[in-house]
């Protein structure tokens, strides 16, 4: 990935910890997927699935390849959404990730928490890893801001990438929705498309993915 005048990077590892399931409220944004990848079946996802082996002898699945088109989401501009999936020696490291990039103006958000719904409930899950950057930052005597990107990742459990995985065909072109928060109040809401967690989820359990 090319960056442009890059100006300030942070990165900020968020300790894991339990996540908590509240009550589901209805969503203002996000109803549908864009089209384009709302027409993608599992299939599509699972022959797209790269798989690496780290030094480590972890294998990382992801669905980066899978659909690359960039959309507008609520409160920033995705460039890119993918999964991943760590399937470590040892069950116990095994772990399915959202990743995010998102770009917006203004300040960088301090981004704490995701919430996803699934099954009608919303689930609090803390993020694993929070990166800021700057980029196309205007000139000393030019006016305008830099684009503020933030690449985020969130431990999936298996069993809520089951669940989401459970609805497709039959929601279609409707997402899971996840928000991002910050302390603040301030929110970005994305969505993660079922058939591309399906798909992932084909690979997973192929390479003995934990149930």
């Amino acid at each position: 990935m090319t960056r442009a005048n890059p100006r300030r990077r942070s990165l900020a590892l968020v300790a894991g910890a339990a996540f908590c399931a509240v009550a589901s409220q209805p969503a203002a944004a996000l109803d549908r997927l864009p089209a384009g990848l709302a027409a993608l079946d599992p299939a599509h996802f699972a022959e797209r699935v790269d798989v690496q082996r780290r030094e480590d002898g972890a294998l990382v699945l992801s669905t980066a390849n899978g659909w690359t088109g960039a959309h507008d989401v609520k409160g920033a501009h995705a460039r890119d959404i993918h999964l991943r999936a760590v399937l470590a020696p040892s069950r116990s490291g095994q772990a399915i990730q959202v990743w995010h990039e998102l770009v917006y103006e203004g300040s960088h958000l301090d981004f704490r928490t995701a919430t996803l719904e699934v099954g009608g409930r919303r689930h609090v899950l803390p993020l694993s890893g929070v990166e800021h950057w700057e980029e196309d930052c205007p000139g000393p005597d030019s006016v305008g801001r830099c684009n503020l990107h933030s690449r985020i990742s969130v431990d999936l459990p298996v069993g809520m990438a089951r669940e989401i995985a459970a609805t497709w065909p039959g929601n279609g072109r409707v997402p899971a929705r996840i928000r991002f928060e910050d302390p603040h109040g301030n929110t970005v809401t994305s969505g993660l498309a079922p058939a591309e967690v399906a798909g992932l989820l084909k690979v997973f359990d192929v390479h003995g993915g934990q149930s």
